[in-house]
């Protein structure tokens, strides 16, 4: 089992950063050409995310750990 951390500053609000995260998560903001996201439940914690990457080939799960809202989002 592997783990990643990733972390990054701004100045944006933090509603500007949840908007964003909460549109990939449940794929309202689709890339043409890109990765697909799909929202298994409600945002909300014991939920996951499907990715499934360009191409087609490889699918993704990740689990929603926690969420605070305009906070914090741990998967």
């Amino acid at each position: 089992m592997w783990t990643t951390s990733y972390a990054a500053e701004t100045d944006l609000p933090p509603e500007a950063i949840w908007d964003a995260l909460h549109k990939w998560s449940t794929g309202i903001v689709p890339q043409a050409g890109g990765d697909r996201h799909e929202l298994n439940g409600e945002f909300a914690a014991g939920s996951t995310i499907t990715s499934t990457l360009a191409g087609g080939d490889t699918t993704l799960t990740t689990d929603i750990l926690s969420v605070v809202e305009n906070r914090m989002l741990a998967a």
